[in-house]
């Protein structure tokens, strides 16, 4: 071994490849700490977060109509999902379909009136169309249990 070859062995790897390396553990750490970070124990996106809705305060516990896309043509926020949670006075939605505004995959539908109970009467794994408006308030009869039928009358009102 002459004394070019000892002296490159002794000063380590070249520096291109040392960045090289560097550079590829920062990928590598970013990638692993943002999906880290997008995801919480809940499985929702803590990132974005699911959009808040809240149920108008002011329900009267009577019988509402069935939804029909005439009635809810008028909302910015609407929307198809499944009951994926009830946890206190939040109802949870997987988000389907987007008929009108949002992009969020999640929803959480909150009563912020105690008093109010029967508007909460959401089933877990039920599938609803979902009305708000651009204050992200949800009026009495704007949250409904959706056949199959009804969710293709709004995909064919809303050509989704």
């Amino acid at each position: 071994m002459n004394d070019d070859e000892l002296l490159a062995r002794l000063r380590g790897p070249s520096p291109l490849l040392t960045l090289a390396a560097a550079t590829a553990m920062l990928l590598l750490g970013g990638g692993v700490a943002g999906g880290i970070m997008l995801n919480d124990e809940s499985g929702r996106s803590s990132a974005s977060g699911p959009l808040d809705l809240t149920i108008a305060s002011n329900a009267t516990g009577g019988k509402c109509m069935a939804p029909t896309p005439d009635r809810l043509r008028e909302y910015p926020t609407l929307f198809e999902g499944t009951v994926t949670a009830v946890e206190g006075s939040s109802v949870f939605f997987q988000v389907e379909l987007w008929l009108r505004g949002g992009d969020s995959e999640t929803v959480r539908l909150h009563n912020s009136d105690p008093n109010n109970s029967e508007t909460l009467t959401f089933l877990t794994g039920e599938h609803y169309i979902v009305a708000a408006t651009k204050d992200g308030t949800v009026p009495v009869c704007g949250a409904n249990m959706a056949s199959d039928e009804t969710m293709k009358q709004f995909r064919q009102a809303f050509r989704k």
